[in-house]
């Protein structure tokens, strides 16, 4: 790909494997629109690592989380995501549906709404690891290449 080009590579997504975390908090996390704060440590094939405000939403309906972070500006590159986690029942560990954009020096990815992704959800925010491997006819340059990162948000107070 030429990298003066600002068009991300569009991979579809395997998952290999990922990390959870423990329960971290015991209250219900608020329902939210606005300013929030996203924190990206993306290693593969893109490295951007860094927080910023961005636009998000955290919202709790019934028995369903879903956090939408607006795309923003982070170490030079771009970052977007969003996620959403069916049978929530509080702050803890679940399995969520995430989609992960990011752009840098015109490398990017799409982790086009990949399920099972373990995620933890706090009073204050969550977080979820990514690992995976390029896979499928919409990427076959990047075949088994890996898409790997980490994404923690906090939602607007």
């Amino acid at each position: 790909m030429n990298t003066n080009t600002k068009t991300a590579a569009i991979v579809s997504l395997a998952l290999v494997g990922c990390v959870g975390v423990g329960v971290t908090a015991a209250s219900a996390a608020a329902p939210s629109k606005g300013t929030g704060t996203v924190t990206a440590a993306l290693t593969s094939p893109v490295t951007i690592s860094g927080s910023a405000a961005t636009p998000m939403s955290c919202v709790s309906k019934g028995k369903v989380y879903s956090v939408t972070i607006a795309q923003t500006s982070i170490d030079g590159g771009t970052v977007a995501a969003n996620a959403t986690v069916r049978g929530y029942d509080g702050p803890g560990s679940y399995h969520a549906r995430v989609t992960v954009t990011a752009l840098k020096d015109g490398v990017g990815f799409v982790a086009g709404s990949v399920a099972e992704v373990p995620v933890e959800i706090t009073s204050t925010g969550g977080s979820f690891h990514f690992e995976r491997s390029a896979s499928g006819d919409r990427a076959p340059r990047a075949e088994g290449a890996i898409v790997a990162g980490s994404l923690a948000w906090k939602c607007p107070a």
